[in-house]
């Protein structure tokens, strides 16, 4: 298992154990939705970094990933278990136009956990950490190829071409 760009069993389910907090205070809030709006902008950061297989983005996501990897390591401590690697997906195909794109998103997020304060911020980087560790597993990642990707590149692509034609030709 390379530790950079995959992520053990222990891993996963430390990825999921934001997941069921957030579940919890939902049910606490009286089922208020907006508490998961700030885990779900950050799962998204956390799935768009992911995207980015090369470059800093990419660096970073696989920083988060094996930060997660090494934390993990409680888990096989605790137990007396070994850890395995989750079956990953290979999460490619993003072009320049949708990279600018996956770039405006990491930016946007990066300023959103810049101007949110405790809870707030706390629900955006986990999620970003959920973003990124279920990404790089094959059900999830694969999503992410199948439909985040092309998202990403349809846009890109159309903002490129409003850039070089003007409205008149969308």
């Amino acid at each position: 298992m390379n530790t950079n760009t995959s992520i053990g069993v222990a891993t996963f389910f430390l990825a999921l154990v934001p997941i069921a907090l957030s579940i919890r205070t939902f049910i606490k809030s009286k089922y208020d939705w907006h508490v998961f709006v700030p885990g779900v902008g950050g799962a998204v950061v956390g799935s768009t970094l992911a995207t980015c297989s090369g470059g800093a983005l990419g660096w970073i996501a696989a920083k988060i990933a094996g930060a997660g990897n090494s934390v993990s390591g409680l888990i096989p401590w605790a137990t007396g278990t070994e850890d395995e690697g989750v079956s990953g997906a290979t999460v490619e195909g993003l072009r320049i136009s949708g990279g600018g794109i996956a770039v405006l998103i990491v930016a946007i997020g990066y300023v959103a956990i810049r101007a949110a304060s405790g809870d707030r911020r706390r629900r955006l980087l986990w999620g970003t950490f959920v973003g990124v560790c279920l990404t790089y597993t094959a059900g999830v990642g694969g999503l992410v190829d199948e439909h985040m990707i092309p998202l990403f590149n349809d846009s890109g692509d159309q903002i490129v071409n409003v850039a070089e034609n003007g409205w008149d030709q969308v």
